[in-house]
């Protein structure tokens, strides 16, 4: 039975008391894709966990509750939606921004209170009630044990802006329909379901879904479908568009006969018990059911509705790992939209391995007990990659890509391996605390990432460990800990990204650490135990804190571990290491001195760049502070030394002091030993002799880099040996490198100064990937000589180097083409590309072939390293231009079955790099008017090559339109370089509806990038499109694209576009003029930006019209709706007032139908003069005499009814005045008078009013008299103007003088005697 629903303004939001558990939910829904609603009940058991527990509170936004019963009594209820706030009203402006935000903080907290009704008391439970609440092993083991209640709420779901999101159901929308639900897990969020619950993480129960949807795709019809199309889904090809905007009209979808008889699907959480379970309804309905016996939070309870193609994914598992893991093995099911199985196919062929994997390194899965299978599936136009729920991942089709595509293979499968990961920590183990959120991500990365080792090696994963390190290093400065960052990952996406960058290598150097003193029990170890503990019930409800997680470290790892979690964990920063050494030839020692200087100095910070200006910004706004600069870092550290025989001595030494000096013995007697052998082998590689026959003793074998060493090389390819003098100082030597921290147990930069030579033993003898990348990133930082160019072109040509490793030495040899060294470092790029690419002898590009992936990202990575080579005017040497106009010219991808997009992306990426290089400063001399000739036709036919790339991909389109994306780029590179006269309209028709999600994204991009958001009407026209955009990605896109606007406003960055007003153009000379040093000086701290951001917008009119229907958008969620009150707080201050609108009255004409009756009609006359103020309802009527006689008794009574005659004479002009029915009314409220008559407002009941006639004050005086009149005034009128006159009874007005006045009447006689004349107008 329904309950009753007060209205949601007369009551105030409770928070929830801890007054009760939830043991179980159902959720029963049926699935409308007419009207786009969801409609249906849950049941909650509740565990009562005190006596008098007498409301409950729950979250239930965006939902419309119809009733509520307790244990089948109806109950009370208050309903206070959040979403209800998330608006402006009306007469609000952007000023007041303040109050929105307190009525939202206000009622964001449980939406629904219900009232446990009288009839439902809460009695103790049974022994056999006590047995089945402890079977839900749920229940508070210090908590007394209550009866359970039975909790039903009926509700529907209609018009939410989170939570849930329909795809294809626009009117111009032809992709295929299908609804999913979503719900963001991190902290300080604003979560949504489609389902009232309890919604904090820590919320935990068992579910069982009950979904009831179409049962083919032609059981749904349309809003308004008008059009037909090809229906495809995704934004991978082609346009995608979508708008979602409700219309009335219904009609069919305009189906094949195929698209008709495809079957609907429904893919839940938890075990799918059914999937056309019986229940009344047509039979066009079908009924999935769904159950999860783990207990799990509502966040991570989810469900998918529409036309899905299953792939078995566990096709792609081996026979044998099927018997390995007999009962333990998880079958993996992929779910995508028509037309995409070979893409799920290829993207997702992996996880059945990573699933095996997971299981045999860390335990069960731990959904084993109700779901044997794991499900991924793919939708449109999810705002993030991917959403975790119970044993389903909701990833977006953004991930998908085509067995052609070879770039995202790394950082996809990393992400669905991460989503697999996802469910041992994340879903099934969750933070304790917003804090405890970074282990939540360091653990899920760090099992994806043992994952990738195994499945692409140990070099690729070192080696991309080792660039994170370098990143971090980058970016930790006047960051929080990861500790103190988990509150704050809400405040912007760079946060999180963050997070996931340190966080997992946290635990990375932890388990270097680990594995070297124990030797075997390292972080996986740990983990494994974490989840062992959760399984058997040692970690409460399974949330997981850090404090725990150190004391398991402990325990595995054998050792004390608080100090790395301080530094590392509840600190911030890295270390910075100067590092020394000396050879001391009479103690035969290495005398090393270890310093850390990242606190001697203040750390510069990082300087204020548009894209990250906004988050600054909220971060100072909300307090967000970076954590101190630790002076130490203490721990072990690997020093490893290479000595003249060849052999590695290791030795770890203990950090402890800030500076601290150490003396490592010397072990090696000859030291010339393995020189001699090395130049042996080195001459014999030259003379061609083959030394395999000789005994070990006599031969060390030379491991890389020793390519084009014979004479022919040398001269063909232009190398450089060691000079005579070079190789005595090397024989010389004591030892061959020195390697700091050489297990790579630390985050930080190290400063090592060697000999060049002895970076170049480094990457040529060291077999470590980690060790390599060192040496070039030294030899990259060195003043660039041939000698380094010689080492970098033969580390590029050892194909025996890991790939990674020859790209770092293409771009460390472009810092070697110089003009000085006569462009040696460009020669060898270009005679390197000539021989992997090119036919022999000529630069004629072979036909592509991508079939070996590692050439293929050296053939990308060689045009980027060009691209950057300049002389010494800043300019690109004309050969590297028509390098890059020949290889697009004359590029050939027919015999190649991958995809070229991203090859051919980087070739006019470079080309337009090298067009605009100098800074866009052009030559303006005539010395060479050829060459001006010259330089204009290449300019021209570089155009029209970029404009042919974009035309084709109009007709083919390439991979997310990589074609389209890079051409507008590079175009807009050329136009803020002032290249070429390229028109700025270029680009408004790719930002319209009709284009794929990424050409939209990049040619908004470009537009801010040129300056465009000063003007008012694109930044109306890029707002709009944001707050009207139905997809939440391209909103959450879009908002990126106006904070990097905001930004660049802010720092005073862009070009081009001003503001097209006179103010704008404004120059101010003299003492107030700034130069361009004091401008950037003001911005430099993020409060002058801020201020600089407030005096460019704040004034602007249009923005603030673009930001007031922002808020009043239906479309944007509750995060988005906070964004732009953040904005309005940056720009504008709070004002504690509102602006009045009131309509202008209209003039109203009164006809007199005869029997006291009036025809009052509104004419098109406005009254336009304002009146006097209106006072408070009330009723009188001033009886009009003769002007002359009676203008001052009305001037009285004016001023009495003002309140401007003392009380003495209030009372004797009162008398005149008179109510029957209400004198409280007339004592509380004095109407004004209008000319000769008065104005009332009108009352909301008839009104008895009495009319006493003046006595004149010159003649006889007459008999008092009285008379009642009765009217009733129509609710619609806003005034009542009323006029009483007595006309005499010789004339009806008085005659007029010769001024134009009515003359005043004789002294001598009285008035005659009249009717009282009643005149009414109402003003509407």
């Amino acid at each position: 039975m329904p309950g009753i629903v007060e209205p949601g303004d007369q009551a105030q939001p409770a928070q929830m008391a801890p007054g009760f558990q939830v043991l179980h939910q159902e959720v029963d829904l049926e699935v409308d894709f007419v009207t786009q609603r969801l409609t249906g009940t849950t049941e909650m058991v509740i565990l009562p966990m005190k006596k008098d527990l007498r409301s409950i509170n729950l979250f239930c936004r965006q939902l419309e509750v119809h009733g509520v019963t307790v244990d089948k009594h109806s109950a009370l209820l208050t309903h206070t939606d959040a979403y209800d706030y998330a608006t402006i009203h009306h007469g609000y402006g952007v000023e007041q921004y303040h109050s929105l935000r307190k009525s939202l903080e206000d009622a964001e907290t449980e939406d629904l209170e219900i009232q446990i009704p009288k009839q439902v008391r809460i009695r103790e439970a049974s022994a056999a009630d006590s047995m089945e609440i402890a079977n839900a092993a749920l229940k508070d083991d210090s908590s007394p044990g209550f009866k359970t209640l039975t909790l039903r709420i009926e509700y529907s779901v209609k018009g939410s802006r989170d939570g849930v999101h329909w795809v294809g159901l626009g009117e111009n929308d032809f992709r295929y329909p299908h609804v999913y639900t979503y719900t963001s897990s991190l902290p300080e969020t604003s979560p949504c379901f489609v389902f009232p619950c309890v919604g904090t993480l820590n919320a935990r129960c068992t579910w069982r879904l009950s979904i009831t949807c179409p049962r083919l795709l032609g059981d749904i019809t349309k809003p308004g479908l008008q059009a037909t199309n090809e229906r495809t889904n995704g934004d991978s090809n082609g346009a995608n568009v979508h708008s979602n905007e409700g219309v009335e009209s219904h009609g069919d979808l305009d189906l094949t006969p195929e698209e008709k008889n495809l079957e609907m699907a429904v893919i839940g959480s938890g075990l799918m018990e059914d999937s056309d379970a019986p229940f009344t309804g047509r039979e066009s309905k079908r009924k999935f059911i769904f159950h999860c016996t783990t207990p799990v939070a509502p966040h991570h309870i989810g469900f998918v509705v529409g036309p899905f193609e299953e792939v078995d994914l566990a096709e792609f598992r081996e026979s044998e790992e099927d018997q390995m893991l007999g009962q333990n093995a998880v079958g993996v099911h992929g779910f995508c939209l028509p037309g995409r199985a070979d893409e799920v196919r290829n993207c997702c062929m992996p996880l059945p391995m990573c699933i095996d994997h997971f299981i045999r390194q860390f335990g069960s899965y731990p959904f084993k007990s109700e779901s044997t299978s794991y499900k991924i599936c793919f939708v449109d136009d999810l705002p993030r990659d991917v959403f975790d729920t119970a044993t389903l991942s909701i990833c977006s089709t953004r991930l998908l890509y085509p067995e052609s595509v070879l770039d995202p293979i790394y950082p996809t499968t990393r992400e669905l391996v991460h989503a697999v990961a996802s469910q041992w920590i994340g879903v099934n183990i969750i933070p304790k605390t917003p804090q405890d959120y970074w282990l939540i991500v360091a653990a899920s990365y760090f099992m994806a990432d043992t994952f990738m080792q195994t499945l692409c090696g140990k070099n690729e994963y070192r080696f991309r460990q080792k660039l994170n390190a370098n990143r971090v290093v980058e970016l930790d400065i006047q960051r929080p800990s990861v500790y103190d960052l988990g509150p704050s990952l809400s405040i912007d996406a760079t946060e999180l990204e963050f997070m996931k960058l340190k966080a997992p290598l946290i635990l990375f150097i932890l388990h270097q650490r680990l594995i070297k003193a124990s030797g075997r029990n390292g972080v996986n170890r740990i983990i494994w135990r974490i989840f062992l503990d959760a399984q058997v019930g040692r970690i409460d409800k399974n949330e997981l804190d850090t404090e725990y997680f150190r004391r398991t470290s402990d325990k595995v790892g054998h050792a004390k571990l608080e100090t790395f979690f301080n530094q590392w964990v509840y600190g911030a920063g890295c270390p910075i290491f100067d590092v020394s050494q000396r050879f001391n030839k009479k103690k035969l020692v290495i005398e090393m001195t270890i310093s850390q200087v990242q606190g001697m100095h203040s750390a510069p910070g990082t300087r204020l760049e548009p894209d990250i200006f906004m988050r600054e910004a909220k971060e100072e706004d909300r307090a967000v502070y970076a954590g101190p600069i630790q002076p130490l870092f203490t721990g072990p550290i690997t020093i490893r030394i290479h000595e003249a025989d060849g052999t590695p001595y290791e030795h770890i030494v203990d950090v402890k002091e800030t500076t601290q000096k150490f003396e490592i013995p010397y072990n090696t007697k000859y030291k010339r030993l393995k020189r001699n052998r090395l130049q042996k082998e080195r001459a014999a590689a030259a003379a061609g002799v083959d030394l395999a026959g000789e005994s070990q003793e006599e031969v060390l074998l030379y491991c890389l880099g020793d390519v084009l060493q014979s004479e022919a090389d040398v001269q063909e390819w232009k190398l450089a040996d060691w000079s005579k003098e070079d190789e005595e100082v090397m024989n010389n030597e004591s030892y061959e490198w020195i390697r700091v921290d050489a297990d790579f147990e630390w985050i930080g930069r190290i400063h090592f100064g060697q000999p060049v030579y002895m970076y170049t033993s480094q990457l040529q003898q060291d077999t470590d990937v980690v060790a390599q990348m060192e040496a070039i990133q030294y030899l990259r930082g060195l003043k660039p000589t041939p000698q380094i160019s010689t080492v970098l072109l033969r580390t590029l040509m050892d194909s025996r180097y890991y790939y990674g490793i020859r790209i770092l030495a293409i771009e460390a040899l472009s810092v070697c083409a110089v003009e000085e060294l006569d462009w040696i470092g460009l020669f060898h790029l270009e005679k390197a590309f000539q021989e992997f690419f090119c036919f022999p002898d000529s630069p004629m590009t072979r036909s592509n072939d991508f079939s070996d992936r590692r050439m293929y990202f050296i053939q990308c990575a060689i045009p980027k390293a060009l691209s950057r080579v300049r002389d010494m005017r800043g300019r690109t040497p004309s050969r590297i231009k028509r390098f890059f106009l020949e290889k697009l010219k004359f590029n050939d991808n027919s015999n190649n079955q991958y995809s070229d997009a991203t090859y051919v992306a980087v070739l006019i990426t470079c080309l337009a790099e090298s067009l605009t290089d100098a800074h866009g400063e052009m030559n303006f001399g005539f010395e060479d008017a050829d060459a001006e000739i010259a330089e204009a036709d290449f300019l021209k036919a570089a155009m029209n090559e970029i404009d042919r790339y974009r035309r084709i991909d109009e007709w083919i389109p390439s991979y997310q339109n990589r074609y389209t994306t890079t051409a507008l780029r590079a175009l807009a590179k050329l136009i803020e370089a002032k290249v070429a006269p390229i028109p700025r309209a270029v680009f408004m028709p790719y930002v319209a509806l009709g284009n794929s999600d990424v050409v939209r994204l990049e040619a908004f991009s470009c537009l801010v990038g040129l300056g465009f958001f000063t003007r008012n009407l694109f930044r109306n026209y890029l707002i709009f499109s944001y707050f009207s955009e139905p997809s939440p990605y391209m909103r959450s896109q879009l908002w990126k694209i106006i904070e990097r606007a905001l930004g660049m406003l802010a720092l005073d960055r862009g070009s081009g576009a001003k503001e097209s007003n006179p103010d704008a153009d404004l120059v101010i000379v003299g003492d107030e003029a700034e130069t361009a040093q004091e401008a950037l000086t003001k911005v430099a701290s993020i409060q002058g930006a801020k201020d600089m951001l407030c005096k460019k917008l704040v004034d602007n009119s249009a923005l603030k019209d673009s930001i007031r229907e922002a808020l009043g958008s239906p479309v944007i969620g509750m995060d988005e709706f906070k964004d732009i009150l953040y904005l309005c707080q940056l720009l504008y201050k709070p004002r504690n007032k509102l602006a009045v609108k009131l309509k202008l009255p209209r003039y109203l004409k009164a006809e007199h139908l005869g029997q006291a009756k009036l025809r009052f009609t509104r004419t098109d006359k406005f009254r336009t003069t304002p009146l006097p103020a209106l006072s408070l309802p009330t009723v009188g009527l001033i009886a009009e005499a003769e002007p002359l006689i009676e203008r001052k008794r009305i001037r009285e009574a004016n001023d009495f009814i003002k309140g401007e005659f003392p009380e003495t004479k209030r009372q004797k002009t009162a008398s005149d005045l008179t109510e029957a029915r209400n004198p409280k009314a007339t004592s509380e409220a004095r109407p004004s008078i209008s000319g000769n008559g008065l104005l009332i407002p009108p009352p909301t009941r008839p009104v008895l009013l009495s009319l006493s006639p003046q006595t004149p004050r010159f003649g006889p005086p007459k008999s008092p008299r009285r008379k009642i009149v009765k009217l009733r005034f129509p609710k619609k009128f806003e005034q009542v103007e009323a006029i009483l006159r007595r006309p005499s009874a010789n004339a009806s007005k008085p005659a007029p003088t010769s001024g134009g006045r009515p003359s005043a009447p004789s002294s001598s006689a009285p008035p005659a005697p009249g009717k009282l004349k009643l005149k009414i107008k109402l003003n509407k």
